[in-house]
């Protein structure tokens, strides 16, 4: 889950997409992120079911979303190093 929504967060910061993910039609969830479901071989109904669980889950939320931030920092830095 934590590559997914490293995923999910890189796509939603390069379109600034703030979304609430209880009142998004399923046009938008397709459209926004059926790659990240291709990509990571899930289910658009398991990944859609599987953000509003960890939204009125917050104890659970915020520890894998420490994982992602430091995912995704570290996948800045990598990208640092390997840059011009």
């Amino acid at each position: 889950m934590i590559a997914i929504l490293a995923d999910a967060m890189v796509l939603e910061a390069s379109n600034q997409i703030q979304y609430d993910y209880a009142t998004l039609p399923d046009s938008v969830w397709l459209k926004e992120y059926s790659f990240v479901c291709k990509k990571h071989a899930i289910n658009f109904e398991d990944f859609k079911s599987q953000l509003h669980w960890l939204k009125e889950n917050p104890d659970e939320f915020s520890p894998i979303m420490e994982k992602v931030i430091t995912r995704l920092q570290w996948a800045d830095l990598n990208a640092k190093k390997v840059a011009p």
